[in-house]
């Protein structure tokens, strides 16, 4: 797990979770796209298509920023753009946030870090820590 560490910058984690992904040598990659309409577009960096039709979407977030109210901005931006996506169908059921975040003992921005993780999981995104390649590998592969 030695390449999977975190590394506390938001490029490195897109290409950590990039780089497990090619690893499984997936019969349909996942590449970056944008997803959504006239009123709601959003580009993820991994998402995964079949017949033009996105089956799987995969978001490396980075979500420890230095303050609470940054953590909470930034995520809740992004909230808002699944809710957007959800409410008009354009977002696959297989959504999976792979999240850098602050640690319990990091008080006030782990509790935002916390409510921004509940809040997409209301949105039925699968949420994890960016650490559990296992987790990110069997998503990948079901």
């Amino acid at each position: 797990m030695g390449q999977f560490s975190v590394s506390g910058n938001k490029l490195h984690l897109v290409q950590r979770v990039r780089n497990v992904l090619q690893g499984l040598k997936l019969d349909k990659p996942f590449r970056n796209r944008s997803l959504g309409d006239q009123l709601a577009q959003t580009s993820f960096p991994l998402v995964q298509m079949d017949n033009q039709i996105a089956i799987k979407v995969i978001k490396p977030f980075f979500l420890s920023q230095s303050s609470p109210s940054k953590i909470i901005s930034h995520g809740g931006a992004w909230v808002d753009k699944v809710r957007r996506l959800r409410k008009r169908n354009l977002l696959p059921s297989a959504t999976l946030f792979a999240i850098d975040g602050p640690d319990e003992n990091q008080g006030n921005r782990y509790l935002a870090y916390k409510e921004i993780c509940d809040d997409l999981a209301l949105l039925e995104v699968e949420v994890i820590r960016s650490t559990q390649e296992q987790q990110l590998i069997s998503f990948a592969r079901s």
